[in-house]
């Protein structure tokens, strides 16, 4: 009796040793003019956004799902889909009084953080992560927006 009350102690600690080390899977998705392509992806609790993209994007360029892409560290610069259209970093003067800037954001479950992809650690419960292309509108000198899809379905 003593012995299996021992062994299932031991058990549920090396559980409790292994769960921070747990994978779970989440969906990833990039979005730009239209959906680029969507994964199941592997979360490691305390990965950041900006680590998992990163190693996604590369996989995406070797499998020929994007052509190409341009990640600084902190987050996605541009990405060349498949039908060799690039989005990137843009600046468009809607009239004399707005600037639109273009670029890459992200969301967690639907929300838009306020930190950069590197600051974000991941819990590994998360659903989605979705990279979007959007922009920020600045009107007479102050921002307006920030992160609004270009896509919206």
């Amino acid at each position: 009796m003593k012995r299996s009350i021992f062994r299932r102690s031991l058990l549920i600690l090396a559980l409790l040793i292994e769960a921070p080390t747990l994978h779970a899977a989440a969906r990833f998705e990039v979005v730009g003019n239209t959906p680029m392509f969507s994964v199941d992806a592997s979360l490691t609790p305390g990965q950041t956004v900006a680590k998992l993209t990163r190693s996604l994007l590369e996989r995406a360029r070797e499998t020929r799902l994007i052509l190409d892409f341009v990640f600084n560290g902190i987050g996605v610069e541009s990405i060349t889909g498949p039908d060799g259209n690039l989005l990137g970093l843009y600046m468009e003067p809607v009239s004399a009084l707005e600037w639109r800037a273009y670029g890459w954001c992200y969301s967690v479950d639907g929300v838009a953080p306020d930190v950069l992809a590197d600051e974000f650690n991941l819990k590994g419960s998360e659903s989605i992560i979705r990279w979007f292309y959007g922009y920020a509108s600045r009107i007479e000198g102050h921002w307006q927006t920030q992160c609004t899809p270009v896509f919206r379905p």
